[in-house]
């Protein structure tokens, strides 16, 4: 709250204690804005009540208006002070009855008041007690406070009362701080909600440093600082001729715009300062040339002042392109300067640096639009001189008098689709960006494509020679097949354009935009969906409902499927052959990821015969666990369960055809027998383990042809129980997974009789729910995994009505999505279990009629999402002249990626003391100050891209030139021998780095860095 309500009328009828209760307010609200520091418009009054030796009551009216809750806070220095509230109907609020009223109480004494809570100084001594309840009413609320034994001395009692009516006030200064003779702006500012409040009543009260109180009327009457009659701004001035600060409190009275009475209470604070210096109105211009090049470095505007306090002044200034007094399409530029001056008469200037120029790019005049000079005092800064629109025109400066930077776009840029195969489509969008750079060398160079509406396209960089002097155009090539997938139309925009090399660096975020192509001229064209119905399939598409946020499932900068909430899943797979070694090829084996032990356990199924084998993996190789178990056996079903470190397996087909009722666990040393009773169909059921309940859960399965189930099993790890017999139909070698963030199982597709099924079900405990939606094709012999970093569970491969699919697809709970990407060869009776350690599923295994026998796979795959963050950079602290170094891991398994480090939100290129901006690990040394900063990196892998967060790189020894870890004014002799005798300071100083003394960045230890050393010292 830097609104504070301040006395009443009543306060300042106090007699004696006024003057004390003046103070004592002034500084209590002082001390609260200092404490909460937010600015709001407050509904709400304050009242003072006097206790004295004859006086041991008193009462204080408030007047409420429409409000739902209503809080009164009362502080004294007494103690057991007695209070209560009587409502406008004659209700009676204290202790005991404000929760029948649905209200609360509190009391504190001393410093338990907590910081904020009161008007008062944070930790104010004394009692305080606070009765927040529903409004009774709108009217007037009468607060009462007594004392049992009469006190000592006249005591105040500081009395608020506030609601939440959303009629509220605030006082404001227009310049919180004056130079003595300047009138005070006092603005009122009353508002009904959104709606301001016309026809109240405000009265200001304003307390100077010495001498009385003064009364002004603020008023909304369009004159003045108040722009329009009826705005809800009150406005009115006061006299400001004494130094010091001024204390007003304004009364506010009003009708809300549903005719109910208010009043309100408002403050504010203004501190007047002395004169310290004039304008004299004598003002001088010239351009800068300081390395003698015959161009300007800035422009120098100088100004004459009449100087009463010597010390440091700060010179502001603000230059239009058109007289005074200009208008909206006006130029304007900032310089600044500053000068410690005696008294009397002297200059100070104000710069103004080239590349404000050049921005501008206009060949005129400018005119002095606003002057402000700033003393700088023991008490901070402090105001001076102001000059708005002063009767002051520089000479004509032209933008080629300027100094240019050393690379600089030339605006000779194009671009055109080029079809390199003769097919009509463009292969390529070829780029050209024109640059000229002031000394010869190699550049290096980066940007990146995007659609209009910041959908990722390409990152390209390369290096080319420019010749001093000579405009050159760099010419940058966009895999058209990219933009043909996106389906987006252009123009499409350049951005992150970078140029680094021996004459300096260029960075420009936005440097052109390319002609308004149609994406079917590119190959490889897909059209795009229209997700926001708005006729044009574009990036801006958004989700339906979610208006914000665009459906970028993959995170790749574009829009995605339209049914898909963003970050829901993501819709690229990312395959890799993980290991050609390891089990015999089989399928209808089982798999399952042991999570205490991060191995993914195989047991059985059939290739060469029946197998009987146990298999770990541990995320890159196979391991034989040769141990006496199960029978050899196959479409069996196994999960593990977490919460007793367990696998658990069931049923299936033994070698001869004989069906298995058995249920075994696998601990990670070796098989005990669990049960030989459970579920009635032990051929192909569907299994997975629900981590919230803490059972493994199992579905369907056959006993023979005719005879397949429909049960619910559920396994608590002593014994099965029959949970369900309804929900989804019976069936077998259908698919099952646990939702983690849902929490419920999901089931897809299975077998049913020679009949193979599309429905989709969930379970949560104890319902199926039927949530079959458009996706996969009905199928069977497929494998599902929840992953937990896609956020769905990924379902993959089975034969459908045409034979053995490779096709890939994630449930997010809402739709099913395809995803794109290269997957393992079509088959069917695999495994999978998703690797939560490392992010990933792992498929092994399984079976495809390719040949009249068909063909046994023994290979392992590992997938997951597309493209992302394992190890972020951290933030690094060097000394200066050490090295540094930044380094990120992603995860990305479909070829390589590129990556472009940022410094400070500015692409970055390799130079002599910078290797490795294209890589993952970013090297520099030796560190100079102009490293230290914000560094980032962004990895582009095919179509997609993800940016780390940024990290610090802080450099240390700053201008510390005798190294005892601190700058202080022992450091300038060490300085200033650093500067005239480097060798000598190295000798004198072996265990310190001269580059302590490069202030400025630039490897050298002279001149230039001299007042930045004083400014550091200074601090």
């Amino acid at each position: 709250m830097s609104i504070f309500t301040g006395c009443s009328k009543s306060g300042r009828s106090l007699r004696q204690t006024a003057t004390v209760v003046w103070c004592m307010t002034y500084f209590a609200y002082v001390a609260l804005a200092q404490c909460e520091g937010d600015f709001y418009l407050h509904a709400g009054e304050t009242r003072f009540a006097r206790l004295a030796p004859d006086v041991l009551s008193a009462q204080a009216p408030f007047q409420v208006d429409d409000a739902d809750h209503v809080v009164v806070r009362i502080s004294a220095l007494v103690q057991e002070l007695g209070t209560w509230i009587v409502g406008p109907a004659g209700q009676v609020v204290d202790e005991q009855t404000i929760i029948g009223y649905g209200g609360n109480f509190a009391s504190f004494t001393g410093s338990d008041a907590g910081a904020g809570l009161f008007a008062l100084p944070c930790d104010e001594p004394g009692v305080h007690r606070v009765y927040r309840f529903p409004s009774l009413g709108a009217g007037t609320y009468t607060v009462h406070v007594q004392v049992a034994s009469p006190p000592p001395e006249d005591t105040a009692v500081l009395i608020e009362l506030s609601s939440d009516s959303v009629t509220g006030a605030a006082l404001l200064v227009t310049q919180s701080v004056l130079t003595l003779g300047t009138p005070a702006v006092l603005v009122a500012v009353i508002f009904d909600g959104t709606t301001p409040v016309s026809g109240a009543s405000v009265q200001a009260w304003v307390r100077p440093p010495v001498g009385e109180t003064v009364l002004t009327t603020l008023v909304d009457d369009g004159a003045g600082i108040d722009a329009a009659a009826g705005d809800g701004l009150y406005s009115g001035t006061f006299g400001a001729d004494e130094v010091g600060d001024y204390a007003a409190v304004a009364e506010i009275a009003g009708a809300t715009s549903g005719g109910t009475p208010f009043s309100r209470m408002a403050t504010t604070s203004v501190k007047v300062v002395p004169v310290h210096a004039t304008f004299t109105g004598t003002f001088t211009d010239a351009g800068v040339d300081t390395n003698g090049n015959g161009l300007f470095e800035r422009v120098r505007l100088s100004a004459q002042v009449n100087v009463v306090t010597a010390g440091r002044y700060i010179f502001l200034a603000r230059l239009r392109s058109g007289p005074p007094p200009g208008n909206e399409a006006d130029a304007i530029m900032t310089g600044y300067g500053t000068a410690d001056l005696g008294v009397g008469n002297g200059t100070v200037s104000s710069h103004f640096e080239a590349p404000a120029f050049l921005a501008a790019n206009l060949d005129t005049a400018w005119y002095l639009a606003e002057a402000e000079l700033v003393y700088v005092g023991l008490d901070g800064a402090e105001p001076a001189a102001t000059i708005v629109n002063a009767n002051y025109g520089t000479q004509v400066y032209h933008v080629s008098q300027f100094e240019h930077p050393p690379i600089r776009l030339t605006g000779q840029n194009n671009d055109r689709g080029v079809d390199t195969d003769g097919d009509t489509r463009f292969d390529l969008l070829r780029v050209r960006v024109g640059v000229q750079a002031d000394t010869s060398g190699s550049y290096c160079w980066a940007a990146r494509l995007v659609d209009r509406c910041g959908g990722h396209f390409q990152f390209v960089s390369g290096e080319q020679e420019l010749l001093a002097g000579v405009p050159t155009q760099l010419v940058l090539e966009f895999n058209g097949r990219t933009i043909g997938r996106r389906g987006i139309d252009g123009p499409y925009e350049l951005v992150d354009f970078a140029v680094y090399g021996p004459g300096g660096a260029l960075n420009e975020s936005h440097p052109l935009s390319t002609a308004p192509y149609s994406a079917q001229l590119f190959e490889e064209y897909q059209p795009f969906v229209d997700c926001n119905g708005n006729g044009i399939p574009d990036a801006c598409d958004l989700l339906p409902g979610q208006p914000i946020q665009s459906a970028d499932c993959d995170f790749s900068g574009v829009p995605d499927e339209c049914q898909h909430s963003p970050g829901t899943t993501n819709d690229r797979v990312c395959w890799q052959s993980a290991s050609s070694s390891g089990p015999a090829a089989r399928y209808y084996h089982a798999l399952a990821y042991d999570g205490q032990r991060s191995v993914a356990v195989l047991f059985g199924g059939f290739g060469a015969g029946y197998y009987a084998d146990t298999w770990e993996w541990d995320g890159g190789t196979w391991h034989d666990r040769a141990v006496s178990g199960p029978s050899s056996r196959r479409s069996h079903a196994m999960a593990y369960d977490a919460a007793r470190h367990e696998t658990i397996l069931f049923g299936g087909e033994r070698s001869g055809g004989a069906l298995s009722y058995e249920t075994w666990k696998w601990n990670g040393t070796g098989w005990a027998l669990a049960a030989t009773t459970g579920p009635t169909r032990p051929l192909a059921p569907a299994m997975s383990y629900d981590a919230a309940r803490q059972v493994i859960v199992l579905f369907g399965g056959q006993q023979s042809y005719q005879n397949v189930s429909r049960e619910t099993w559920e396994w608590n790890g002593n014994a099965w129980s029959l949970r369900s017999q309804t929900g989804p139909g019976p069936r077998a070698w259908a698919a099952m997974a646990y939702d983690t963030q849902r929490h419920v199982t999901v089931l897809f597709g299975g077998n049913y009789n020679g009949t193979m099924l599309g429905d989709t079900w969930e379970w949560d405990g104890s319902t199926w729910t039927d949530r079959t939606s458009a996706g996969p094709s009905a199928r069977y012999g497929h494998a599902m995994a929840y992953e937990g970093l896609r956020g769905a569970a990924l379902m993959f491969g089975g034969t459908d009505a045409t034979g053995q699919k490779a096709d890939c697809w994630a449930w997010n709970g809402t739709a099913w999505t395809q995803l794109a990407g290269t997957a393992p060869p079509a088959r069917m009776g695999h495994a999978m279990a998703y690797d939560s350690q490392a992010a990933r599923s792992v498929l092994f295994g399984g079976w495809a009629l390719s040949v009249p026998d068909g063909v046994y796979f023994g290979d392992t795959w590992k997938c997951g999402p597309g493209l992302r963050i394992v190890q972020e950079p951290t933030d690094i602290t060097v000394s200066v002249g050490a090295a540094a170094q930044f380094a990120v891991q992603i995860d990305w398994c479909a070829g390589n990626a590129t990556y472009q480090w940022w410094q400070d939100d500015h692409t970055i290129c390799d130079n002599d003391r910078r290797t490795g901006v294209h890589a993952n690990t970013l090297n520099i040394s030796p560190v100079r100050f102009s490293d230290a900063g914000d560094y980032r990196v962004t990895v582009y892998a095919g179509d997609s891209y993800v940016t780390t967060v940024p990290v610090t790189l802080t450099v240390r020894g700053g201008g510390d030139m005798d190294c005892n870890g601190s700058l202080d004014f022992d450091d300038i002799n060490p300085f200033v021998f650093a500067v005239s005798d480097p060798a000598g300071y190295e000798a004198t100083f072996p265990n310190c780095n001269l580059l302590n003394g490069d202030i400025n960045g630039d490897g050298l230890v002279d001149f230039d860095d001299i007042n930045l050393f004083v400014a550091l010292l200074s601090g």
